[in-house]
């Protein structure tokens, strides 16, 4: 190979050697950039979300005519089982964006149990996603469960 060749050849290698940091590819940002970039970004974190679970292992399904929904929305989902020879009762509650379902134990007669179905947010101010999630909640009775009437409310 002559000079000349060897020349042409070290220069295509060097050429692609450039890591293009004049042209705006990929380089490292001046702090002006950087600071601004910061001062305009938002908090896109997701919230606190408790993982979807399963009712227990033990569940027994419980009869539908036990079960009083009334209170409940139209398009809520009803099904209540029991647990731990009936000294648990669960059922599915709705939550969905930033909001958490979680299960109160209102009243415990003789002839009934009342649950209501709480669904707790950050407010109205909240920007939040409009899914939807079905995640199974609980209470802890003073007697099992029998054959008293469950009631279910939502708010």
């Amino acid at each position: 190979m002559n000079a000349v060749g060897a020349g042409v050849l070290l220069l295509a290698v060097s050429a692609c050697a450039d890591t293009g940091d004049d042209v705006g590819y990929g380089g490292t940002p001046t702090p002006e950039e950087t600071e601004a970039t910061e001062s305009h970004s938002r908090d896109m974190s997701a919230p606190e979300i408790p993982p979807i679970e399963e009712a227990p292992a033990d569940a027994e399904p419980f009869a539908v005519e036990q079960v009083d929904s009334a209170a409940l929305p139209e398009d809520y989902p009803v099904e209540v089982w029991t647990s731990e020879d009936g000294t648990v009762v669960g059922t599915d509650g709705r939550e969905g964006g930033c909001t958490v379902v979680s299960a109160e134990l209102v009243e415990e007669t003789a002839d009934s149990v009342t649950i209501e179905l709480v669904e707790t947010g950050p407010g109205e101010d909240a920007i939040c996603t409009q899914d939807i999630r079905i995640r199974p909640v609980s209470v802890e009775l003073a007697e099992p469960i029998g054959e008293r009437t469950v009631v279910l409310e939502a708010s």
